[in-house]
């Protein structure tokens, strides 16, 4: 099960969902370009919320 290097996480998580895997290889350009675990994501995932909450918070100073 490959996905390519440009795809959003959120389509990796539903990959690994629908084949019922935990590690997907990461594709540029037809070239392999590394692994992807489930676990590196769920790591991620509170610097994601934080990311976008600094995101909103810059937002809203802007307008």
């Amino acid at each position: 099960m490959t996905i390519d290097a440009d795809a959003h996480v959120a389509e990796a998580l539903l990959l690994m969902r629908e084949a019922n895997v935990r590690r997907l290889v990461v594709t540029k350009g037809g070239e392999l370009y590394g692994v992807i675990a489930l676990k590196d994501i769920v790591y991620d995932i509170p610097l994601l919320k934080n990311h976008r909450r600094l995101f909103h918070q810059r937002k809203n100073i802007n307008t």
